[in-house]
């Protein structure tokens, strides 16, 4: 296959290795991270987990747990249904991504950059607790969301939470930081029919099998679940902060397009 020539913050093809350095390197120096949730008027943090709301206070570090009932929400996803981010708690921030089966998800045949714990269809990779088993810890103040550093030396990224709608500044891994990645958190997509819409895919030749964008968006079922979530973004879009001029809906999308 050809090599696939994309904006360097996809990890895709040849881009693998260099972009799991980039996050080995984190470990030991620097990341920038976002993280789902909803900000309350208290500067803590409320994420939708399994029908419950954990507030996780962060000027206090106390975490309680209020029983009520919402929608089960997967994560905060960009506008392809199949990747995005989760926290449960903040300490373990995630990324998230549909893989195409375990072993993709586990080896590292392809690479190490996509290489996560499985749990069917969802493949995470748990930044927070590798920060944390190098001593490191996280902390979410004014608007920043931050890596903290043995030595006490942060890394920080613009972050902004309004209910279900996150604006990110810039590229998980650092970089891009002219650009701002809308997510929102998001109900599981089910396709109405065969299609490949997983992250990480590859056939028996070991030729990458690219996502069906067309099949994608022109699927019904993603047209309701992609108008529900815009419905959500509407609602909160008087929110966006104001380093946030020019939203990527889709993030994954458009970085992984080919660059002229």
């Amino acid at each position: 296959m050809s090599p696939i020539i994309v904006r360097k913050v996809v990890k895709v093809g040849q881009k693998r290795e260099s972009m799991y350095k980039r996050v080995t390197a984190f470990l030991m120096l620097s990341v920038v991270i976002a993280m789902p949730g909803c900000i309350s008027d208290d500067g803590s943090i409320e994420q939708t987990n399994n029908d419950e709301t954990e507030t996780i206070n962060q000027n206090e570090n106390n975490t309680s747990v209020e029983n009520t009932t919402f929608v089960d929400y997967v994560g905060f996803m960009d506008n392809s249904s199949v990747y995005g981010f989760i926290a449960d708690p903040i300490e373990n921030f995630s990324r998230t991504y549909q893989a195409q089966n375990e072993n993709n998800c586990t080896s590292t045949e392809h690479g190490d950059d996509w290489t996560g714990v499985w749990g069917d269809p969802w493949c995470v990779i748990d930044y927070g607790g590798m920060v944390a088993s190098e001593g490191g810890s996280t902390t979410y103040e004014n608007g920043e969301l931050c890596f903290v550093d043995t030595a006490g030396e942060s890394y920080c990224s613009n972050m902004t939470i309004s209910n279900r709608v996150m604006w990110f500044q810039g590229d998980i891994f650092g970089g891009q930081e002219d650009k701002c990645a809308v997510y929102i958190q998001s109900e599981l997509f089910v396709p109405s029919s065969a299609y490949n819409i997983a992250l990480n895919a590859y056939d028996e030749n070991g030729d990458l099998i690219p996502v069906d964008w067309d099949d994608l968006f022109n699927d019904p079922a993603y047209q309701s679940w992609e108008s529900e979530r815009m419905n959500a973004y509407n609602a909160e879009s008087a929110n966006a902060p104001e380093w946030c001029t020019d939203p990527i809906m889709g993030w994954y999308h458009w970085a992984s397009q080919p660059v002229s």
